[in-house]
């Protein structure tokens, strides 16, 4: 998850809602992330984002936007049909 608030950004992982508070443990890797694998999610004001040592705490109340991409499904079927072809092809069928 990439957390938002104006212009700073955390990403964390290893996260959970407990008691309408948002904890997750901040990632130390953020180039790895896959777009298709990570929400982000808006903090205003950017007070509410409390950090404590690898550990970020937010109030859900202080969430204001989730978003998160789907892949289009016009390019995975088209994906599909492409590895299915050249499947087809390398098996002889």
């Amino acid at each position: 998850m990439r957390i938002h608030s104006e212009d700073s950004l955390w990403i964390i992982d290893q996260y959970n809602v407990i008691d309408k508070n948002l904890t997750g443990k901040l990632y130390s890797k953020p180039g790895s992330i896959s777009n298709l694998r990570a929400a982000d999610i808006y903090i205003a004001p950017p007070e509410a984002v409390k950090i404590e040592g690898n550990l970020l705490k937010v109030s859900t109340e202080n969430i204001g936007k989730v978003d998160y991409k789907i892949p289009d499904a016009i390019k995975i079927l088209g994906i599909t049909g492409v590895l299915l072809l050249f499947l087809l092809t390398i098996s002889g069928g």
